[in-house]
């Protein structure tokens, strides 16, 4: 039961992520993806389970293969590598060493 709820709470995040990054609203890719704005919403806050033709139908909206909607460590533990980087890429001042930084930020 738990980690049901759990799949389901990362499957929402990371549909919600993937939307905000293609900047489409939940109203635009409820319609790309036909359904509701509400199923939408309960998805990505993992409330209701998306069925494996909804999350095709996303899938397919966002421009993704179907496995993106799956890729639930590896962006998180990417970020915080990046975060790591750039915390070890700061002078005695606090200062961030503005060449390291650019390196870093193009490869966000």
């Amino acid at each position: 039961m738990g980690r049901n709820r759990e799949l389901k709470r990362k499957i929402g995040e990371r549909i919600s992520l993937l939307r905000r990054q293609a900047k489409f609203t939940q109203e635009e890719l409820a319609e790309l993806s036909d359904c509701s704005t509400t199923f939408i919403s309960k998805v990505e806050r993992g409330k209701c389970a998306a069925s494996i033709k909804l999350l095709g139908a996303i899938a397919n909206s966002l421009k993704l293969p179907i496995r993106e909607l799956f890729v639930f460590d590896d962006h998180e533990n990417e970020e915080r590598k990046i975060e790591g980087m750039l915390l070890l890429m700061r002078d005695e001042s606090g200062r961030l060493i503005e060449k390291s930084y650019s390196v870093v930020e193009k490869h966000k």
